[in-house]
Protein backbone atom coordinates (compact mmCIF):
# COMPACT_ATOMS: atom_id res chain seq x y z
CA UNK A 1 0.00 0.00 0.00
CA UNK A 2 2.64 2.54 1.15
CA UNK A 3 5.02 1.82 -2.48
CA UNK A 4 1.61 2.26 -4.43
CA UNK A 5 1.04 5.79 -2.62
CA UNK A 6 4.57 6.79 -2.62
CA UNK A 7 4.34 6.17 -5.95
CA UNK A 8 1.18 8.09 -7.12
CA UNK A 9 2.51 11.14 -4.62
CA UNK A 10 5.72 11.30 -6.99
CA UNK A 11 4.12 11.17 -10.06
CA UNK A 12 1.09 13.42 -9.62
CA UNK A 13 1.68 16.87 -8.66
CA UNK A 14 -0.73 17.98 -6.13
CA UNK A 15 -1.77 14.77 -5.30
CA UNK A 16 -4.14 14.63 -2.35
CA UNK A 17 -4.85 11.38 -0.15
CA UNK A 18 -8.51 11.41 2.23
CA UNK A 19 -7.52 10.49 6.06
CA UNK A 20 -10.08 9.71 8.01
CA UNK A 21 -8.60 9.08 11.86
CA UNK A 22 -12.53 7.51 12.97
CA UNK A 23 -13.00 5.09 10.00
CA UNK A 24 -9.32 4.67 9.99
CA UNK A 25 -8.71 4.87 6.01
CA UNK A 26 -6.82 6.33 3.60
CA UNK A 27 -8.95 7.18 -0.28
CA UNK A 28 -6.83 7.99 -2.90
CA UNK A 29 -8.20 10.48 -5.76
CA UNK A 30 -9.14 7.86 -7.63
CA UNK A 31 -11.37 5.90 -4.84
CA UNK A 32 -9.27 2.98 -3.51
CA UNK A 33 -9.94 3.02 -0.32
CA UNK A 34 -6.94 1.33 2.52
CA UNK A 35 -7.67 0.86 6.02
CA UNK A 36 -5.17 1.27 8.76
CA UNK A 37 -4.79 0.78 12.37
CA UNK A 38 -4.04 3.05 14.98
CA UNK A 39 -4.63 2.86 18.79
CA UNK A 40 -6.69 5.63 20.69
CA UNK A 41 -4.00 6.89 22.14
CA UNK A 42 -2.27 8.22 19.01
CA UNK A 43 -5.56 8.92 17.12
CA UNK A 44 -6.41 11.48 20.28
CA UNK A 45 -2.95 12.96 19.97
CA UNK A 46 -3.33 13.48 15.99
CA UNK A 47 -7.24 14.45 16.30
CA UNK A 48 -6.06 17.20 19.02
CA UNK A 49 -2.99 18.27 17.63
CA UNK A 50 -1.16 17.12 21.08
CA UNK A 51 2.58 16.84 20.75
CA UNK A 52 4.51 16.34 24.17
CA UNK A 53 4.52 19.28 25.46
CA UNK A 54 1.19 19.75 25.13
CA UNK A 55 0.41 16.60 26.82
CA UNK A 56 2.65 17.75 29.83
CA UNK A 57 0.75 21.06 30.12
CA UNK A 58 -2.22 19.02 30.24
CA UNK A 59 -1.20 17.46 33.52
CA UNK A 60 0.28 21.26 34.92
CA UNK A 61 -1.88 21.12 37.70
CA UNK A 62 -1.06 17.37 38.81
CA UNK A 63 2.32 18.31 38.69
CA UNK A 64 2.11 21.53 40.68
CA UNK A 65 0.51 19.95 43.01
CA UNK A 66 3.29 17.07 43.32
CA UNK A 67 6.08 19.96 43.90
CA UNK A 68 3.65 21.25 46.26
CA UNK A 69 3.90 18.40 48.44
CA UNK A 70 7.40 17.22 47.67
CA UNK A 71 8.45 20.54 49.50
CA UNK A 72 6.91 19.38 52.44
CA UNK A 73 8.47 16.20 52.39
CA UNK A 74 11.63 17.70 51.56
CA UNK A 75 11.94 21.26 52.59
CA UNK A 76 15.24 21.56 52.37
CA UNK A 77 15.18 21.45 48.84
CA UNK A 78 12.96 24.02 48.02
CA UNK A 79 14.02 26.46 51.19
CA UNK A 80 15.16 30.14 49.61
CA UNK A 81 18.46 32.19 50.37
CA UNK A 82 17.09 35.18 50.09
CA UNK A 83 16.32 37.57 47.21
CA UNK A 84 14.80 34.53 45.38
CA UNK A 85 17.70 32.48 45.43
CA UNK A 86 17.60 28.70 46.03
CA UNK A 87 19.10 27.16 49.22
CA UNK A 88 21.90 24.74 48.96
CA UNK A 89 20.50 21.63 50.50
CA UNK A 90 24.30 20.47 51.17
CA UNK A 91 24.19 23.46 54.10
CA UNK A 92 25.59 27.20 54.79
CA UNK A 93 29.45 25.89 55.00
CA UNK A 94 29.06 24.78 51.23
CA UNK A 95 26.21 27.66 50.28
CA UNK A 96 29.44 30.05 51.74
CA UNK A 97 31.93 28.37 49.81
CA UNK A 98 29.43 28.98 46.60
CA UNK A 99 29.05 32.89 47.60
CA UNK A 100 32.45 33.38 47.86
CA UNK A 101 33.34 31.70 44.31
CA UNK A 102 30.81 33.61 42.90
CA UNK A 103 32.13 36.81 43.47
CA UNK A 104 35.63 36.43 42.95
CA UNK A 105 34.22 35.43 38.97
CA UNK A 106 33.59 39.01 36.92
CA UNK A 107 32.29 38.90 33.43
CA UNK A 108 32.72 41.75 31.34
Amino acid sequence: MLDELFAALEATPGYALAIDLEAQSVTTTKGAVHRFAIDAFHRNRLRNGLDDIALTLAKAERIRDYGKRRAGLEPRLFATAGEGRLASPFGPAIDGAFEAAALTVRLS
